[in-house]
């Protein structure tokens, strides 16, 4: 897990930009992204941790509309 974590932020210009840059492609960062977002759920709104948590749960809800058979979005 650690290294799916380390190959998704290591492609980022920076936390606020992960939706931007660098969509989940795959399981593990999927899951990677998902830990995350338990890391900074507590941080103070207006943050730098705030802001990626922000578009960390972009690129999560975009991962979960493209693979949900229930939407009918595929």
């Amino acid at each position: 897990m650690i290294d799916a974590v380390n190959a998704y932020w290591l492609k980022q210009d920076s936390p606020a930009t992960v939706a931007m840059t660098n969509p989940i492609t795959s399981l593990e960062q999927y899951e990677a992204a998902n830990q995350r977002v338990t890391e900074l759920c507590n941080f103070a709104e207006e943050t730098p941790q705030a802001e990626e948590l922000h578009w960390l749960i972009a690129d999560i809800c975009a991962w979960d509309e493209e693979r949900d058979d229930a939407t009918g979005r595929r």
